[in-house]
């Protein structure tokens, strides 16, 4: 693929991308039963392939972020560790789910509708902080400068899944379509992963995707 020019960036946003994708799964699994079956979540293929494929994803972005902390400035190897902890968190949270799942017994005796769709809600509000800090800070930390030149094409641009994410859990607050919890995960997960996607067609070493 010569169009890629940085393969771990590519790597890291291909490990995002499979964790969003599996949550959404794991969410119509959920929500549609009466479809899928109130059993799938207690056969072992779910299992065996979600664990493998979080095995996968971590090292995957491990390898995403191992030279740029190692190689980058004293000055942005702080930016970049946090950068790196923040999304190895965001890659477990499938398998967190699962096991706080298991644990208090929501495959076998499901959640009331209410609590789990405010799970989605503080996740989503919770990431919402956690990518705008990110993005804050890596701004200030690229151009040194105290005032940032941001407009509204800009944010558009650069926030597009995360405005189709919020249009999508106001519009299931005002209905009742359960499909779109199963789309929030899959778009907020394309949020994170963007940045490496557009890190990975251009090489810049060594710099914060």
């Amino acid at each position: 693929m010569e169009f890629i020019k940085d393969t771990r960036s590519f790597f890291g946003a291909i490990a995002l991308l499979i964790v969003g994708f599996l949550i959404s799964l794991a969410n119509a699994f959920y929500f549609y039963r009466d479809y899928f079956g109130d059993d799938i979540f207690m056969s072992h293929w779910w299992w065996e392939i979600t664990l493998n494929f979080q095995i996968l994803c971590l090292v995957l972005m491990w390898y995403a972020h191992s030279d740029r902390i190692m190689m980058a400035s004293d000055v942005k190897k702080r930016m970049v560790i946090m950068q790196f902890c923040t999304e190895m968190i965001a890659v477990l949270a499938l398998a967190a789910l699962l096991i706080l799942g298991a644990y208090v017994d929501w495959f076998r005796q499901p959640t009331i509708r209410p609590n789990i769709i405010a799970v989605h809600y503080v996740f989503s509000g919770t990431w919402l902080i956690t990518t705008c800090l990110i993005f804050l800070a890596r701004r200030f930390s690229n151009t040194g400068e105290k005032t940032l030149n941001i407009t509204v094409q800009k944010l558009i641009l650069k926030f597009w899944p995360a405005i189709i994410l919020f249009a999508l859990l106001g519009f299931g607050a005002l209905t009742d379509y359960d499909f779109v919890y199963v789309l929030t995960p899959f778009f907020g997960y394309l949020q994170v992963a963007l940045p490496y996607l557009r890190r990975s067609l251009r090489r810049v070493p060594h710099e914060p995707a």
